[in-house]
């Protein structure tokens, strides 16, 4: 029994000199509690040691033991409260380490994910710095493309004032020229029908006037072509009908305004009638073809 109890009370001994780190307050008082039961069970150990050693009835022993039982018990309870405690804190502190470990992780990827972000910032910026190299570059050829046109619209536009002072011109000549001939028609009718010499003026001027009609029409024609490009439809319709008055077998004149009723006014009757027209007066089997096989396709679809 005895050695029972020096073992018990090393243990107690060991228990309570042991070394054990904590952070929670509880704990290091379970632990001065533990070591301060320690000398408690030393003391009253060695009461009873003297006790025992001590002559006594076998009722007094039965209190002794009894007495060394309950300490025993007690020292046990202190050494499972002590031995549960560190076994919390050593749980708490695994929980704070997963919390920790677990925020560092999702530190790293976060930083991984801004060093990714930051790498495809850069590249999206060097890629921008090179399409802006690109964009200077197709902006001072667009400028010298504008400068060009400019120049070239101030082209055409000189090139139409210059047609329409010819045109307005030759208009006028050939009024003058139509009332000369009415006048030596009335001359002709009030002479002889011998008088040769006004005969041959009223041809001559004639000719002249149809050499008018036919300059007339070919500057209204490319006065409309001019317009064409210039994508003002309605006055390059305007101009080919006026080249039509003057030079109404111009060919090329009706496939113009063909093409321009079709897909500018998308009138497909108008297109029809200046196509027929066209085939009548064109020579070229190449362009017939061309013109027959536009007629075909306008019929088909104004039929559906």
């Amino acid at each position: 029994m005895l050695r029972r109890c020096i073992l018990i009370l090393g243990i107690v001994i060991f228990l309570s000199e042991g070394k054990v780190f904590s952070e929670d307050y509880s704990l290091e008082k379970t632990v001065l509690e533990s070591g301060e039961s320690s000398r408690n069970f030393q003391e009253k150990l060695g009461h009873l040691r003297n006790d025992l050693q001590r002559p006594s009835d076998s009722q007094r022993q039965k209190e002794i033991i009894k007495g060394f039982n309950h300490i025993q018990k007690e020292s046990i309870f202190k050494k499972n409260r002590l031995v549960e405690g560190l076994d919390d804190r050593l749980k708490s502190f695994g929980n704070k380490y997963k919390k920790l470990a677990t925020a560092e992780k999702e530190k790293n990827e976060k930083l991984n994910c801004s060093k990714e972000l930051i790498e495809k910032l850069r590249k999206n910026i060097l890629k921008l710095k090179q399409e802006n190299k690109v964009l200077n570059k197709s902006l001072i050829i667009l400028k010298n493309k504008e400068k060009r046109n400019n120049a070239k619209l101030k082209s055409y536009e000189d090139e139409i004032a210059e047609l329409k002072k010819t045109i307005q011109f030759q208009e006028k000549q050939l009024l003058d020229k139509e009332r000369m001939i009415k006048t030596f028609g009335e001359k002709v009718n009030s002479l002889t029908k011998n008088n040769e010499e006004l005969s041959d003026r009223n041809n001559q001027l004639e000719k002249e006037i149809e050499i008018l009609k036919d300059e007339l029409g070919d500057i209204y024609f490319t006065l409309g072509t001019i317009y064409t490009q210039e994508k003002l439809y309605k006055d390059a319709i305007n101009s080919y009908e006026k080249s039509l008055k003057y030079n109404p077998n111009l060919a090329q004149n009706y496939y113009n305004l063909a093409l321009l009723y079709e897909y500018v006014e998308e009138d497909t009757k108008k297109a029809l009638f200046h196509l027929e027209k066209y085939l009548k007066l064109e020579k070229e089997e190449k362009k017939k073809k061309k013109a027959k096989e536009l007629i075909e396709m306008l019929s088909t679809d104004e039929s559906k």
